[in-house]
C-alpha cells in the first residue's frame, strides 16, 4: 500500500511517462526561445515557447472546429495542418496555456486563442511553431524552408536588384535567395495580423549579416504614414540547420523595435 504522497508521486510519474510517450511518437521537440545551440529557439528573443516536429509522425487529433477547416482538403494538406496544430499545442503547454482550438481566417492565417500570439510554419516533412503571451508581444513570424536554389524567374519576383547584387558577394555555396525568401515569409506572418494592407516581396528589403546570422528588414513599398515606425525597420535572426533555413522576427508589445 502506498502513502497519499507516494500515490501522488506515482500519478505524476505516470503523467510524465504518458507525456513522454506522446512526445516520442510525435517526435516534437519543445524548448524556450533563447536556449539551445541552433534552430528555431535560437533565432527568437527570450519569452517564446517553441516546438519543432521532425520526420513524419502521425498527427494528434484535431478539435472539431479545426477538422472542419480542412475537411475538403487533400490528405497531404490535412496532415500538414494537423502537425502544425500539434506543434502549436505543445508550445502552448510549455508556455502554460491550456489546449484550445486554433482556427483560421479565410486566408488560412491562424486565429490564436485569447492572450496568445504565435506563428506556424511547414516545409516538406518538418514544421514548427512559436507561441508567446500577447501582453508581452504584439506579433511574431517564423518560417522554415528547405534550403535549395530558387528558380530565376521566382527569384526576380522576390529580390530587388540591390538585394540580388548584395547576395552575389556572399558565399556561393549557400542559396542566399532562399534565405531571404524565408525571412520575407516570416515578416509577412508578423505583418498580417497587425496591418490591413498587403505586403509584397518587393515591398521589403533585406540586408543580411551572414556571420552573425542576423538581418535587417526595411519596408519600402508602403506609404510611410500607414506603417508604424517599428515596422518600417525591424531586425531578426535566421539559422541554417542541416537542409533547412529557419527565420524569425518578433515585435514586442508597444511597437518597440526588438534587439
Amino acid at each position: 500500500m502506498h502513502s497519499r504522497q507516494g500515490r501522488r508521486g506515482l500519478r505524476e510519474l505516470d503523467r510524465r511517462l504518458d507525456q513522454k510517450d506522446v512526445m516520442d511518437r510525435m517526435q516534437i521537440q519543445v524548448s524556450w526561445s533563447g536556449e539551445g545551440a541552433g534552430g528555431l529557439a535560437s533565432v527568437l528573443p527570450r519569452g517564446f515557447a517553441t516546438a519543432v516536429c521532425v520526420g513524419s509522425p502521425s498527427p494528434e487529433p484535431l478539435f472539431p472546429g479545426e477538422a472542419a477547416l480542412v475537411s475538403a482538403a487533400v490528405d497531404r494538406r490535412r496532415i500538414e495542418f494537423a502537425r502544425g496544430r500539434s506543434c502549436a499545442r505543445h508550445a502552448m503547454h510549455l508556455l502554460g496555456a491550456p489546449a484550445a482550438p486554433i482556427l483560421a481566417t479565410p486566408q488560412r492565417a491562424p486565429i490564436w486563442p485569447a492572450g496568445l500570439v504565435g506563428s506556424i510554419s511547414h516545409a516538406s516533412e518538418s514544421c514548427c511553431a512559436a507561441i508567446g503571451w500577447s501582453d508581452d508581444w504584439a506579433a511574431v513570424g517564423v518560417d522554415v524552408e528547405v534550403l535549395q536554389p530558387i528558380d530565376s524567374d521566382v527569384e526576380r519576383n522576390i529580390l530587388s536588384p540591390a538585394e540580388r547584387s548584395a547576395l552575389e558577394r556572399l558565399d556561393r555555396r549557400i542559396p542566399w535567395a532562399c534565405v531571404v525568401f524565408s525571412i520575407k515569409e516570416a515578416m509577412y506572418k508578423l505583418w498580417n495580423p497587425l496591418m490591413t494592407c498587403w505586403l509584397d516581396f518587393r515591398d521589403a528589403v533585406v540586408r543580411l549579416d551572414p556571420d552573425a546570422r542576423r538581418f535587417e528588414l526595411s519596408v519600402v513599398g508602403q506609404p510611410a504614414p500607414s506603417v508604424p515606425p517599428a515596422l518600417r525597420r525591424i531586425e531578426g535572426r535566421f539559422d541554417i540547420v542541416g537542409l533547412h533555413v529557419v527565420s524569425a522576427v518578433a515585435l514586442p508589445r508597444g511597437h518597440r523595435s526588438p534587439t
